[in-house]
């Protein structure tokens, strides 16, 4: 019997083309902190296992075929989806593969650049996003 752990209202914004992602597309982070008394004895405290970490990086020149302008449905995300950032976010990297993988992220530095990658037409916009509890992966 499938189950329904929450539902979210709120806007949807398509992009022309997948980010580009490093290497290890998902960072997965544990905050553990190790004490050691002056007798030797030591123990573990697990604050949180498995925090996913996303560096998603989109390069565009504005509108494609399909009339999708990339830097304008970045920049309103940004500037009205996050209030400039200070708002959390979904983020789901493979919508077309895996919908139900999508993470509730904060956006690290909450800033916004896109600078020009090789001419004045092509420009690039990275977004650290960190996700928050409840985590995806298995805590």
């Amino acid at each position: 019997m499938p189950q329904l752990g929450e539902v979210i209202f709120g806007r949807r914004r398509q992009m022309s083309q997948n980010p580009i992602v490093p290497w290890s597309d998902i960072d997965l982070v544990s905050d553990v902190a190790r004490l050691t008394t002056k007798n030797g004895n030591s123990s573990t405290i697990v604050r949180h296992k498995r925090k996913a970490i996303f560096r998603p990086t989109w390069e565009y020149t504005g509108s494609d075929i399909y009339g999708l302008d990339d830097g304008a449905t970045l920049n309103t995300w940004f500037d009205t989806d996050t209030l400039g950032g200070t708002r959390r976010t979904i983020f789901c990297p493979t919508p077309n593969a895996s919908p139900q993988k999508s993470y509730w992220c904060d956006i690290a530095g909450a800033e916004k650049r896109h600078p020009i990658v090789m001419n004045p037409a092509k420009r690039s916009a990275s977004y650290e996003l960190i996700e928050v509890a409840p985590f995806f992966a298995n805590e």
